[in-house]
C-alpha cells in the first residue's frame, strides 16, 4: 500500500513542478502589460483552480475551498504571483531603457564610422 501512496505523491509533486513551471507562466504570458480587470483574473483564477482540482482529484461537487487545496497543494495564488511578473516587468523595463540607448549610439557610430574617412 505504500507504494501506491509514493506513486501517487511523485504524480501529484510533477504536476505541481509542470503547473509552476509551464501551465501558470502560460497563464500570465503578457499579463505584465495588461490592465488586468477583476473579470480577466476571475477567469485566471477559475483555470488555475480547474487545474489544481484535477491535480488533488477533488471536483466541485465536493464544496472544498480553493484556500484549502492552494495549502494542501503549497502553492500561492495567481493574485499572489502576478504582482511579481509584474515587478519583474517594470525592471526589465527600467535596466532596458538605460542601456539600449548607448547600443544604439554604439551601433550607429560603429556603422557610420567604417563609411566616413578622414
Amino acid at each position: 500500500m505504500s507504494i501506491l501512496v509514493h506513486l501517487k505523491k511523485a504524480r501529484t509533486d510533477t504536476e505541481i513542478k509542470f503547473y509552476k513551471f509551464v501551465a501558470r507562466p502560460s497563464l500570465i504570458y503578457g499579463n505584465e502589460t495588461w490592465v488586468t480587470t477583476k473579470r480577466d483574473m476571475t477567469r485566471l483564477e477559475a483555470a488555475e483552480m480547474r487545474f489544481l482540482r484535477s491535480v488533488t482529484g477533488y471536483t466541485r461537487l465536493d464544496k472544498i475551498r480553493n484556500e484549502v487545496i492552494r495549502k494542501e497543494l503549497e502553492i500561492s495564488g495567481i493574485q499572489d504571483v502576478r504582482p511579481r511578473y509584474k515587478q519583474n516587468w517594470n525592471n526589465h523595463l527600467e535596466t532596458g531603457s538605460v542601456i539600449w540607448p548607448i547600443i544604439v549610439i554604439i551601433f550607429l557610430y560603429k556603422l557610420f564610422s567604417c563609411d566616413v574617412k578622414v
